[in-house]
């Protein structure tokens, strides 16, 4: 997974063994690292604020604020579900996805960061 984030010139960067890595663009230098207890199965950058969403096999939702590079929330789905698939909607008040059985959910918010 790679998405580029729509601020700051940054990009991110997952692994099967759950480590997440946010780098600056234009210099390719690491900026931090989180490891999450499962393998990254999906990341969506917010369009308008400094926030990114990750999904992790484990069935979490983790929140990270790309402005201060930490993580500020997370939440569990029910039953054995894990998203597959985040993203968000174009004015980003919507979170989109989908998971491994095939349920599609949606998150709303006004205050993604």
């Amino acid at each position: 997974i790679l998405p580029f984030l729509p601020v700051n010139d940054l990009f991110v960067t997952s692994d099967n063994q759950g480590a997440l890595k946010i780098w600056a663009a234009r210099t390719c230098d690491q900026l931090v690292q989180f490891v999450l207890p499962a393998p990254v199965t999906s990341i969506a950058a917010h369009p308008i604020n400094k926030s990114l969403v990750v999904s992790s096999e484990d069935g979490r939702i983790y929140f990270y604020s790309v402005k201060s590079l930490h993580c500020f929330g997370q939440m569990k789905l029910r039953d054995d579900n894990f998203p597959t698939t985040l993203e968000f909607s174009k004015d980003g008040t919507a979170l989109i996805g989908g998971t491994n059985n095939g349920t599609v959910f949606v998150i709303t918010s006004t205050n993604w960061d």
